[in-house]
């Protein structure tokens, strides 16, 4: 069953176009395939440390420059977060609420993307040139 689960987002994510999103929408539909990836549940322990490993590889395989440190100072939010996105009690009125995960993304994605811009933006300013591979 795992396995099934597994290929089934896989498969939707590996068809899944990017280039007609903007930022935020990316940012969402990200999300969501990280909370799917963590709801999966495959190992008795560490799953949340694996969701985040994945999730900074899935990242990079984007062209995001992303790295550990948010996940690293951030890990129990990072966690309730993903708790928060898969949760729902529908008789007590508890729904699925992605909206905290969705901030821990947007402020990885973004803090990177901003950091990038300004450094490049500093190199650009005291005459150093792009070395282009």
């Amino acid at each position: 069953m795992i396995k099934d689960t597994l290929n089934y987002d896989f498969n939707l994510e590996k068809s899944f176009d990017y280039s007609t999103l903007g930022i935020d929408e990316s940012i969402k539909h990200i999300t969501g395939f990280i909370a799917n990836m963590w709801q999966i549940h495959p190992f008795g322990d560490g799953n949340t440390r694996t969701t985040a490993v994945f999730a900074i590889k899935y990242l990079r395989s984007l062209g995001f420059n992303v790295t550990i440190t948010l996940f690293a100072d951030n890990s129990r939010y990072f966690r309730n977060a993903l708790v928060r996105a898969n949760y729902a009690d529908i008789q007590n009125g508890i729904y699925e609420d992605r909206s905290f995960l969705e901030k821990f993304f947007r402020n990885l994605i973004l803090f990177y993307f901003v950091l990038s811009v300004f450094i490049q933006t500093a190199i650009d300013r005291i005459g150093f040139k792009r070395l282009n591979k």
